[in-house]
């Protein structure tokens, strides 16, 4: 049987020295890593469907939301747009570390921020 990407990758962080922090919010296919060094990984796990759609916790999400690209490690990266982070920091209990990113993403990005972090 093949192992699936995300047991890979799990596998490589846990070589790298990173353990896993279990927070309220952590699932199978979402989890948080942290390394000696206080770096951490808020690891999301998802799928495309036959339509070409992310899958992730059964919700569904245009392939496009990876149109934005960043950098780790000085490799460029595919990752999720700013307008589309900030909007999946809406709709839930927020905390400091949210309102930090979503902040410095609105300003970074001439983004407007949104009315539940004024």
């Amino acid at each position: 049987m093949e192992e699936c990407k995300g047991e890979k990758f799990i596998s490589i962080l846990k070589e790298k020295g990173f353990n896993e922090i279990v927070e309220p919010y952590t699932t199978e296919s979402h989890t948080v890593w942290k390394d000696i060094k206080d770096r951490i990984i808020d690891l999301h796990i998802f799928k495309f469907n036959e339509l070409g759609y992310i899958v992730f916790e059964g919700e569904e999400y245009p392939a496009s939301v990876f149109s934005g690209v960043g950098e780790i490690g000085g490799k460029e990266v595919r990752c999720i747009d700013a307008e589309n982070q900030v909007l999946f920091h809406l709709g839930y209990e927020h905390d400091e570390n949210d309102i930090h990113d979503v902040k410095l993403l609105c300003e970074r990005f001439n983004i407007p921020l949104p009315k539940e972090y004024k």
